[in-house]
This record gives C-alpha cells, structure tokens and sequence, in this order.
C-alpha cells in the first residue's frame, strides 16, 4: 500500500510539473518533468511485473501506462531543446 501511495504521488508531482512547464515554457521545470518520468515508469514496471500476484486487467493498465508516459517522454525531448 506505501508503494502504492508514493507512485500515486510522484505521478501527481511529476504531471504538475509538467503543466506548469508547459505553460510557462520553463526548460528548467521540462527538464524535472522529463526526470520524474523515470521513476513513474519503474512504478508501473513494479505493479506490472514485481509483484507477487498481478491480474490480467493489471497487466493492460500498467501497459498502457508506460506507453504513455514513454510517449510523453518522446514528445517532451523536442520541447525541451525549443525552449
């Protein structure tokens, strides 16, 4: 459940952050964003394949999380050197 509850958190955070990046264009706070993805993938990764017990609808979300935060991250290096 602590697991839980810090990747919820950091998924917050980092989402935060990359709204206020997007909207002030700050390099600094895209650069944060980009690096807080990391550890939101490696959450995903844990509830997908490090846990003990993981059902089928666990394994799509969790997919389907990484996808789309590893398209964030794609879409993010462009922004990134434009600002």
């Amino acid at each position: 459940m602590a697991m839980f509850i810090f990747f919820v958190l950091v998924y917050w955070y980092r989402h935060f952050r990359g709204d206020r990046a997007n909207k002030s264009e700050s390099y600094s706070l895209l650069v944060y964003y980009f690096l807080l993805s990391f550890p939101v993938i490696l959450g995903f990764v844990y509830f997908l394949r490090l846990q003990t017990y993981v059902i089928m609808i666990e394994v799509a979300l969790n997919s389907m999380g990484i996808f789309f935060v590893a398209m964030q991250m794609l879409f993010s290096v462009p922004a990134i050197f434009r600002y």
